[in-house]
């Protein structure tokens, strides 16, 4: 018997969306974390759980600057809307690649961090844990298509 999963998905035109809105979050990433870009527009109070800069707070108010946290948003959505998106012509191999693709780039991600892990030391790793959620996406992205393209 062979198991078929049916996983509702968004029309194939919601992936253009969320590759424009990968796009727009890769680029946020880049001007507000990597460039460090703070444009006062987007400071705004917010609630946080843990806040640890000149003073620790935990369970206040604090005055923050929401690029980055509106870019991570943006790509992570992009990725989401990308992934749960149909194909144009949707076949149950399809389906089973996106399974396949999902255990693949969970290893990957688990062989890139233990890499990681063991190759880099200090501050380093930190920068590494910290792009690698980024990068998961990407994996299984490159995965269903690299599945896709064999089936053929």
């Amino acid at each position: 018997m062979k198991f078929v999963l049916n996983i509702p998905f968004f029309s194939f035109r919601a992936k253009f969306v969320g590759l424009l809105l990968m796009l727009l979050g890769a680029i946020g990433f880049y001007l507000f974390d990597y460039q460090n870009y703070r444009p006062n527009w987007l400071q705004f109070e917010v609630f946080t759980l843990y806040s640890n800069y000149l003073t620790t707070k935990i369970f206040s108010v604090i005055k923050n600057n929401q690029g980055d946290e509106i870019s991570t948003f943006l790509y992570f959505l992009g990725a989401f809307l990308i992934m749960a998106s149909a194909e144009k012509n949707e076949t149950p191999g399809h389906q089973t690649n996106r399974t396949k693709a999902m255990a693949w780039s969970a290893c990957s991600a688990m062989g890139v961090f233990l890499f990681a892990y063991i190759f880099l030391h200090g501050l380093a790793i930190i920068y590494a844990a910290l792009v690698l959620p980024y990068l998961i996406p990407l994996f299984y992205l490159t995965a269903f298509c690299i599945l896709n393209k064999t089936d053929k």
